[in-house]
């Protein structure tokens, strides 16, 4: 197989890092600087299902098995290795995650719109109900 010139896999590598999303990507880097760093420390070459096993088994002890699609991500960006094809891996994280809850952002209802914005004092808040009916009426 020919060798493909050094000026062509450097055009390559732009598109592909834009394939992350664009708002979390200092979490993407964090996350995969945090692997990187486990993988030194112990001395690991390759990327191998056990490998992953054994990092997500430490993550386990300390946080839920939410990682895994950041890493996923990052792994199949960088080095073109699809981490969804390890169904030991993937079985291990779904047991793992038996029992957890994401956390639920808080969204306010019409009603307690509607309290807030009859109830509370002018004098107070009249900036945040003028800030909070652009807001809605904006969306809309």
């Amino acid at each position: 197989m020919e060798e493909i010139p050094q000026n062509i896999r450097e055009k390559a590598i732009k598109p592909t890092e834009n394939l992350l999303p664009v708002k979390s990507r200092q979490q993407y880097d964090r996350e995969y600087g945090i692997f990187g760093i486990w993988k030194d420390a112990n001395a690991i070459v390759q990327i191998t299902e056990t490998v992953l096993m054994a990092y997500f088994q430490e993550l386990s002890e300390k946080y839920s098995p939410t990682k895994y699609s950041t890493l996923r991500s990052m792994l199949m960006v960088y080095k073109n290795i699809d981490i969804s094809q390890y169904h030991h891996l993937i079985s291990f994280l779904k047991v793992k995650s038996k029992g957890y809850v994401p956390k639920k952002s808080k969204v306010l209802e019409g009603e307690q719109i509607t309290k807030f914005i009859k109830k509370a004092p002018d004098d107070i808040y009249l900036v945040h109900k003028v800030i909070l009916v652009m807001g809605v009426f904006g969306g809309l």
